[in-house]
């Protein structure tokens, strides 16, 4: 079809036969890409500790970690949701595409209080679940992964009915301490080496 096109698009027949040389020869200066991946890439929705085993060192891991991700959604347009979490959520942001980052939302001071992350996660869920732009979102935790663990494979298994992967940042801890309620998870440890300077 290029080949007809590109045929079709020349007056002379000594422009046709130049035009057919340089694509065979792959000299043309346009040409039409065409690939299987989606055009768009799905929203986020972000679920911040802000638990007292998280404060210092940990939360400005954890913040920083944020910051990147909502950066990048913001950058790819696409939606995003910010939630704020102790034993409950504590602060919800729903930024539809190309609105600015909540900036007082990574600022938020840890609350104190323990951590629910089956609680957080239950929210994130209704978030997707109602649509608004955020169906098939990755969920992702970033938290040190110090919860109770009861009712974590339920939710694991509604994200699934879903469509929604859910991905953990475990802060100053290892990785599978998330995969309870986490597809995957990855882990920022040694969070006692970032300094002032």
């Amino acid at each position: 079809a290029v080949v007809r096109t590109l045929y079709e698009c020349c007056a002379s027949p000594k422009r046709k036969l130049a035009a057919l040389r340089d694509y065979l020869e792959q000299r043309l200066l346009q040409y039409e890409m065409t690939s299987v991946e989606p055009l768009g890439r799905g929203p986020i929705v972000l679920c911040l500790d802000k638990s007292f085993s998280m404060l210092d060192q940990r939360d400005a891991w954890a913040s920083a970690c944020a910051l990147a991700l909502l950066e990048i959604a913001h950058r790819e347009r696409r939606p995003f949701a910010l939630l704020l979490f102790c034993e409950q959520v504590v602060r919800e942001f729903i930024v539809p595409t190309g609105s600015k980052i909540p900036i007082e939302g990574l600022q938020f001071p840890c609350t104190g209080g323990g951590t629910d992350i089956t609680g957080v996660l239950r929210r994130a869920l209704e978030i997707v679940e109602a649509g608004g732009g955020l169906r098939d979102a990755d969920v992702i935790i970033v938290s040190d992964g110090e919860s109770s663990k009861r009712g974590a494979k339920k939710m694991k298994e509604r994200a699934r009915a879903l469509g929604a992967t859910v991905r953990g940042v475990a802060i100053d801890f290892p990785a599978k301490q998330l995969l309870p309620w986490c597809d995957e998870a990855v882990s920022i440890e040694d969070c006692g080496s970032m300094s002032d300077q």
